[in-house]
């Protein structure tokens, strides 16, 4: 939840920002959704409705 850049996604990873920008695009294909801010929030909801249905 830091928000980094691909390019400092790139950096802390030792991996090239095509690298980078190669897996997210693949992360957000599977996710169906358009961009990295909306696959937060879908995470961050499925998330939520995980601990809800064990009871945490």
């Amino acid at each position: 939840r830091e928000g980094l850049s691909t390019a400092e996604i790139g950096e802390r990873l030792y991996i090239s920002r095509v690298t980078v920008r190669t897996h997210v695009s693949a992360i957000l294909c599977k996710l169906r959704v358009p961009d990295r801010a909306v696959a937060v929030r879908y995470l961050d909801e499925q998330s939520r409705s995980w601990s809800d249905a064990q009871g945490a």
